[in-house]
């Protein structure tokens, strides 16, 4: 069986992003997302396991620390029936 979800539902989650001040690159079910010139997470989209990874970057924790909830809430939004995992990479202990 094949899952996918439709270009609609994918692009509004990037036009509700650039809302708020993001820049967003998309490709398939993957996003980039810059904030003031920084690529702050990666968003993952698993239609067949209806579920989404938001992975936080470390590299720029003070901007992301500012933004998380933002993206956090319009993911849920955009993706009502889906799970959100959210993870920080790279983890701790590498």
């Amino acid at each position: 069986m094949y899952y996918s979800v439709s270009r609609k539902q994918l692009d509004n989650l990037v036009f509700r992003l650039f809302d708020k001040g993001f820049y967003v690159s998309r490709h398939s079910y993957s996003y980039r997302l810059f904030y003031r010139g920084k690529l702050v997470a990666g968003i993952h989209v698993y239609p067949g396991y209806n579920e989404v990874s938001l992975r936080l970057y470390r590299v720029y924790s003070d901007v992301v620390r500012e933004v998380a909830d933002t993206i956090l809430s319009i993911v849920k939004e955009v993706f009502k029936d889906y799970r959100v995992e959210v993870s920080w990479f790279p983890p701790e202990n590498r």
